[in-house]
């Protein structure tokens, strides 16, 4: 491998190793925030009312883990195998622009969830007997235009970032 390539290979494995070890560290705050924030917002409630209120932030953990973790080094586990194993040669500024808005997008996505997690939490604790639906309607400005274009640009970030990884990848193996 020449050292233009070799550079721009590391290049997309440091971004990837840096994000992810980040993400980790994230994920575990998040699943200590979660349990900490909704013990102490969620007390006195019974249990089935503390559980439905407090899902959407301890779906945060696992999302996390595997939209910010998982998925990106299952990517670049495919690109080490394109690369080293003879496959292809990838284009890694096309991997890594990919890369880029992907991550981007996860991190919205993630960003997203645990704020709606957060939100739902704390309004239902103000006022539980006005229920969950009143506590998601105050989120996002209770906006539900700004909460669809949110999600909506988030899930495009995530497609589109995917997308390109692939048929960059795809396009290696084809130009050997």
């Amino acid at each position: 491998m020449d050292n233009d390539v070799d550079n721009s290979y590391k290049r997309v494995l440091l971004l990837v190793t840096k994000y992810v070890l980040v993400m980790v560290i994230v994920a575990l705050i998040v699943g200590v925030v979660y349990r900490e924030y909704s013990k102490t917002m969620l007390q006195g409630l019974p249990l089935e009312k503390t559980i439905l209120a407090s899902y959407y932030l301890s779906l945060s953990h696992g999302h996390i883990i595997v939209v910010c973790v998982v998925i990106p080094v299952v990517l670049l586990v495919l690109t080490h195998l394109v690369a080293r194993t003879g496959l292809g040669h990838p284009d890694y500024r096309s991997l890594r622009r990919a890369l880029i808005i992907y991550l981007v997008g996860a991190t919205g996505a993630v960003a997203l969830l645990v704020y709606k997690g957060l939100g739902i939490i704390y309004f239902y604790s103000q006022n539980p007997s006005a229920g969950l639906t009143m506590a998601d309607n105050m989120l996002f400005l209770r906006s539900h235009a700004l909460r669809e274009s949110l999600y909506g640009i988030i899930h495009l970030l995530l497609g589109i970032g995917l997308a390109w990884y692939a048929i960059s990848l795809l396009r290696a193996t084809r130009t050997k």
